[in-house]
């Protein structure tokens, strides 16, 4: 198949583009201010579930979700938990001195493991709270084995979502808070794809066009302000200026 063919077999089968379209107009605030791969901000976001005092709407509901799928004998009062954020660089502490409770998270979204800081992290919270009863969970996007699996537990953000959408349901939250937790949410979804088969239908189309799709990809690499120089350019651009948003 020659380039203008691959170009034209492209344009006539364009309606394959309807449903990432749809999808890539749907506005998340973390698209938005590009943060939705980023670890930090996911640490942050959850910390902010998880305090049963702060202004979600929530309560202890996320805190107490995610303990009840992991934790063998969890506790019962969840009021006096206080949520702490890199302590020695820990990602998330809670923390409950009238339950002597404490929930460690090690948040690996998108980076892994380094400097055998699990057994380092472990030692430090058994030596700072020796009479404390511990959880250690090791936290990514797909449950992965952390290096200490005899003491840290595996959990991917499947068990994070279930828990989150858990208490959404059961606390209504008002709207602002109810905008945030949701848009957080369809970003935990893309970490197992299940983002409306967004995905599958990527893949289909790669499959069925590569070679447009790599055309067009490459000569906006190039220069994308230069004049197309003949015309299988001149197509590429057009088609890349009428989907780019898709096409990104």
């Amino acid at each position: 198949m020659t380039d203008r063919e691959a170009l034209q077999s492209f344009m006539d089968d364009i309606s394959c583009l309807d449903q990432i379209t749809a999808w890539a107009n749907k506005v998340n605030i973390f698209d938005v201010l590009r943060i939705s791969r980023a670890e930090i901000r996911h640490s942050n976001m959850l910390a902010w579930l998880m305090d049963p005092h702060e202004n979600h709407d929530l309560g202890d509901r996320v805190l107490r979700g995610i303990l009840q799928r992991t934790a063998q004998n969890p506790p019962q009062d969840y009021s006096g938990f206080v949520i702490r954020r890199e302590w020695n660089n820990i990602d998330l502490l809670a923390i409950s001195d009238t339950e002597k409770y404490i929930l460690c998270i090690e948040n690996k979204t998108y980076s892994g493991e380094h400097d055998n800081q699990l057994v380092r992290y472990r030692k430090l919270v058994q030596a700072t709270w020796p009479e404390y009863r511990r959880e250690l969970i090791y936290l990514s996007r797909k449950g992965r084995e952390s290096s200490d699996p005899e003491n840290w537990k595996s959990m991917a953000y499947t068990d994070i979502l279930k828990a989150i959408e858990a208490a959404r349901v059961t606390a209504q939250p008002e709207v602002d808070a109810d905008m945030l937790i949701r848009h957080y949410t369809e970003v935990i979804r893309r970490f197992e794809g299940e983002d409306s088969g967004i995905r599958a239908q990527c893949e289909t189309i790669w499959q069925k066009h590569r070679k447009a799709l790599e055309l067009i990809s490459d000569i906006n690499k190039e220069d994308p302000e230069a004049d197309p120089k003949t015309e299988e350019d001149r197509i590429c651009k057009e088609i890349y200026e009428k989907h780019q948003k898709e096409l990104l």
